[in-house]
């Protein structure tokens, strides 16, 4: 499984959804479905631009399962954990 840690990498930076919007020129409604993993594709020219606007790698922001648990934040939290595809989408 495939995770995406955008999440994590805005609260090390204490940094609001809308901020990323901001800084990053993507969508809001694209930026809410990968903060909170509800997407099964991911657009690689957002992520780009989500890692520019983060200044990270991408393997800063996507990671997967089956290597590992994912990395610690940063700020010493431990990384949210995936939530079930939500049933009414």
């Amino acid at each position: 499984m495939i995770r995406i840690l955008i999440s994590d990498r805005l609260g090390e930076r204490r940094l609001k959804q809308r901020d990323l919007v901001r800084k990053s020129g993507v969508d809001k409604n694209v930026v809410n479905e990968y903060f909170n993993e509800w997407t099964d594709r991911v657009n690689l020219e957002y992520l780009n631009a989500i890692c520019n606007a983060l200044e990270c790698k991408l393997t800063d922001v996507l990671w997967r399962e089956e290597d590992g648990p994912a990395p610690p934040r940063k700020d010493g939290l431990l990384p949210k954990q995936p939530r079930g595809k939500n049933k009414d989408r």
